[in-house]
């Protein structure tokens, strides 16, 4: 019996001492943390009116991670941005260039390539390469709104720009800071070819003033400083949805047709995370993030199976749509051609 009683007090202790050296049942290590994910992209992708709450929500929720926005004030800062900064700058996807500043990035050895799940069901207008280091995300048409109740809609620029009752009424942006005034620039170059100065040199006659960005130049626009502005069809469903059709803002549909803006994103080569930045590509081409940029950014899906929302569906497609591919234009056109628009602009 005490032979007993001491095996079982030798047990008790043993298995004490196993106890503590051993992990608990049920026990867990401290949680590790979630991986980051950081996207380069502008201001206005992740303002109040933006998609990017809803997409950085969405993206977390699904792949169970932190995403940090990281970002310039418009689409034209953050693409010099990234070509002064290059591997430097701490981000691993950037998200909003205009497919034409594509041949600069090209070059630059910025970018990694990245074929997407989506790819193939992306709808060929907005197709502009097949290297896939920039992948469509949005597609839309420059145009220039009017307010109804205060001006008849011109049918074409020529009318336009032939008229001297339209002086001073037009609002625009400056192509050095903003896409959308980079993408007039390149608009009234396709129309006009040779007579593009002619053209620059009577728009100056119409324009009011020229504000550093779009969203400034609409927020101008909609406090009634001038009828009309520089934007795109699809500003004209965004009023829509919020005013139905009581909204006098409505878009001018040119003959001489409306110049597409493919924006784009793409993998940053020095990414710290590629496979959760592969991730997010697909993510944006997912019907549900494309539908809510379809939403929130008016703009159209890229993506051939994603819907639109019920107020674009109202908003009728330009029977003339120009693709203007930047690989076809000089070397440095960019820079070149901006020089160009500022002098025109500015000489009396």
């Amino acid at each position: 019996m005490l032979r007993l009683i001491l095996a079982s007090a030798l047990l008790f202790v043993l298995g004490g001492v196993l106890s503590a050296a051993m992990p608990q049942i049920g026990s867990t290590k401290a949680a590790a943390k979630p991986p980051i994910l950081q996207v380069y992209t502008y201001q206005g992708f992740i303002s109040k009116w933006g998609a990017g709450e809803e997409i950085k929500k969405s993206f977390e929720k699904t792949h169970a991670c932190t995403l940090k926005w990281v970002t310039s004030a418009d689409a034209m800062s953050l693409y010099a941005r990234l070509l002064l900064e290059g591997a430097k700058l701490d981000a691993d996807v950037v998200l909003g260039l205009d497919s034409l500043l594509a041949p600069e990035l090209r070059k630059s050895a910025l970018l990694e390539p990245y074929r997407p799940q989506a790819r193939d069901t992306i709808v060929k207008s907005a197709l502009f390469a097949e290297d896939d280091l920039l992948t469509p995300y949005s597609l839309g048409y420059f145009a220039l709104m009017y307010d109804m109740r205060k001006i008849k809609p011109y049918a074409s620029w020529e009318a336009l720009l032939a008229d001297p009752g339209a002086h001073k009424k037009l609002i625009l942006e400056d192509p050095r800071t903003s896409s959308v005034g980079f993408g007039l620039m390149v608009w009234l170059r396709e129309i006009y070819g040779d007579k593009y100065p002619e053209a620059v040199k009577k728009l100056q006659d119409k324009t009011l003033t020229i504000s550093k960005g779009w969203s400034e130049a609409y927020g101008l626009f909609l406090k009634g400083e001038a009828p009309m502005v520089l934007s795109y069809t699809l500003s004209e469903a965004y009023h829509r949805a919020e005013l139905k059709d009581k909204s006098p803002y409505r878009y001018m549909e040119f003959k001489e047709g409306h110049l597409a803006q493919i924006e784009t994103m793409g993998l940053l080569k020095a990414s710290k995370n590629l496979e959760l930045g592969k991730k997010f590509i697909d993510h944006m081409l997912s019907l549900a993030s494309q539908k809510i940029l379809a939403a929130q950014e008016s703009v159209y899906p890229v993506i051939s199976a994603a819907e639109l929302s019920p107020a674009a569906k109202e908003v009728k497609i330009p029977q003339l749509i120009i693709t203007a591919f930047a690989d076809k234009f000089p070397q440095d056109f960019r820079s070149q051609w901006t020089r160009q628009w500022i002098d025109l602009a500015t000489s009396k």
